[in-house]
Order: C-alpha cells, then structure tokens, then sequence
C-alpha cells in the first residue's frame, strides 16, 4: 500500500506524458506548438486569477450563518494562552486568518487550470489553422505536407512528440504547482529521518511507526518534487501560495509561506546539527544559553536559515547576548527565579 502511494504521483506523471507525447506525434511539430503556446496562455491566467477565486470562494461560504474566518477565529480564542499571545501580535492573526483561503487555493489552483486547459482546446480548433499559416507559413494542405521528403516528415511528427513530451511535463506541473510549493519548503527526508530516530529511543516510536511515516514523507522530497523544483514550478506554486496568505502591517509585507520557510529552515538546521538531540539529553538549564554563546553553533544556525554563507551571528548580537545569559545562569538563582 505505502510503495503504492509512493510511486502514484509518478506514475500519474508517466501516464500524461505519455499520452501527451502521443498526441504529438499524431499531430506534428506546426499543430504541437500551436498547443503549448495556449497551454501557456492557460498557466499564466491560472496564476493570476486562481489566487482570487479561492479567496471570493472562502469569504462566501457560510457554516450555520459564519464565515470559516469567523470559525476559525473562535477556534484560536478559546485557547487562553494562544489568545494572548494573538492580542499582543495582531499581525500573527491576520496572518492566520489567510489559512482558509490559503488550502483552498490548493485546490482550486488545479481546477482553475483543467477548464482553461478545455476551453484552450477549445479554442486551438479554431485558430489552429490561421496560427499555422501566419507563424509557419503553413498552408494546411495535407497534399503538399505528402509531397515533402520521408525524412522531413518524420522528423516533423518525432519534434512534434517532443513538444507534447514537453505539454505533459506543463500539465501535470500546473496539477501539482500549489502542492509542490509547499513541499518546497519542509525538511528534507534525512532531516525527518534523524528525528523520527530519536523518537525510537527516547518517545517509544515503533521501528514499523518510523517506516510507515518516513515512506509517506519521502514523496516530498521526491526526485519528481526535485525535478519541478530545478524547471522552477515548485518555486511558481509557492509564489502564488503566498500571494494567497499575506498581509501588510506596519508598513511590512508578511508572507505565510516565506514564515513557514525561515521555521523549517531553522528545524532543519537544528536536527541535521544534532543539537534538539544535545538540548533533550541535557539536564543543565544553561544549555541553551551554552549551545547559544558558541560561535560555531550560531553561524551554522544562522547560515542555515538564511541561506547565507556571509551571515554572521555578531550582525543581531546572538552570541553576546547568549553569553551573558550563560554566564547568568551559572548562578544558583537571579533576582528570585530558580532553575
């Protein structure tokens, strides 16, 4: 079932290629560009007008007279400590307030993108044959395409199976564009992997738990994943994620997706670096203020995050603040707080 599961999105990616690749061979090179070229148009205005429609699409559904908004605004105030913690940071609520529209953009991303996909068919019987003749100067006589040499034509019908090749690798990436995206941004699968590890030791996880997870996780960090990442799909589906859930506040642009990236960076970093696992085996409360003061510690965390070999953790004072926390915390108690 898990090996199933695993390989479905590559094998749905093997199907529309194929049968991409063969529509373009029965087409030819002149009709199989013409078909790219409206796909194209068809991506493009999923990206633009798929973002509001998921938007429109929450703001106007309504559960016994309430918005999901409102739903989910009482579902975070009924918790005490999280409703403080949202009056202190308004930013942090609206942001939150994004996340209906934000998995509903998932979704309608893709349907959005399959009937612009038809009505493009739709429009290629039309216009196929005056594109052909004022891009190729093709005049769709199938006599004279009869009378061109064996090696001409099938090198046209094999150019034009790889320009279907080519529409399939579009298709099934505009399917999965929003989804890769977010993919994009979790942790790697040996990240996990160490983390599902050490909860075998230490959180009593199963052998067969820790497997069963790890081979529903690796489709996201997939070479299929990888491959969309590289031709910038994934990187298309994230842009549009977070033009979906983003908010303005005190003249700053907050971006859910772009939040979400900088904590997974900073768990990554933080796993792979073996230091959750150092800070759980520690029973000394100037651990974290000890681990925070080295320096070594904090450029490889800082680095990580931020994606920049040249940061430095001088640049926020990390380390000095760390350090004089450290050497604090060496002190039974401080202005009455126990470890």
């Amino acid at each position: 079932m898990l090996s199933a599961l695993s390989f479905a999105p590559v094998i749905l990616f093997a199907v529309i290629v194929l049968i991409s690749a063969i529509v373009g061979l029965v087409r030819g090179l002149n009709k199989s560009v013409i078909r790219i070229m409206l796909l194209a148009v068809a991506a493009i205005l999923t990206f633009l007008i798929a973002g509001p429609i998921a938007k429109a699409i929450v703001q106007n559904i309504m559960i016994e007279g309430v918005t999901l908004q409102q739903l989910l605004m009482e579902a975070l105030q009924s918790s005490d400590g999280f409703a403080g913690i949202l009056t202190k940071v308004p930013a942090l609520q609206e942001l939150l307030m994004t996340l209906p529209a934000f998995a509903a953009a998932i979704v309608v991303f893709p349907v959005v993108f399959m009937l612009l996909s038809f009505i493009s068919w739709i429009v290629f019987l039309f216009v196929q044959e005056p594109l052909r003749k004022l891009i190729f100067k093709d005049n769709c006589q199938k006599e004279e395409e009869a009378a061109q040499p064996k090696g001409v034509r099938v090198g046209k019908r094999f150019a034009g199976m790889g320009v279907g090749i080519l529409c399939g690798v579009l298709i099934f990436g505009m399917l999965t564009a929003p989804l890769f995206g977010v993919f994009s941004i979790l942790p790697s699968s040996t990240t996990v992997n160490k983390s599902l590890e050490s909860m075998i030791s230490e959180d009593g996880m199963t052998v067969e738990d820790m497997e069963t997870i790890s081979a529903i996780y690796g489709i996201t960090d997939s070479g299929l994943v990888k491959f969309y990442r590289y031709i910038g799909i994934a990187p298309a589906g994230r842009a549009f994620l977070n033009s979906v859930a983003t908010v303005k506040a005190n003249g700053h642009t907050i971006r859910l997706m772009t939040e979400l990236k900088t904590l997974m960076a900073t768990a990554e970093t933080l796993v792979d670096g073996g230091m959750l696992n150092a800070l759980n085996a520690s029973d000394d409360p100037a651990a974290l203020y000890n681990l925070l003061a080295d320096k070594a510690f904090v450029d490889t965390l800082m680095q990580g995050v931020f994606q920049n070999p040249l940061v430095s953790p001088y640049t926020l004072g990390v380390s000095n603040g760390a350090a004089f926390g450290a050497s604090l915390s060496g002190r039974r108690s401080f202005c009455g707080m126990k470890h």
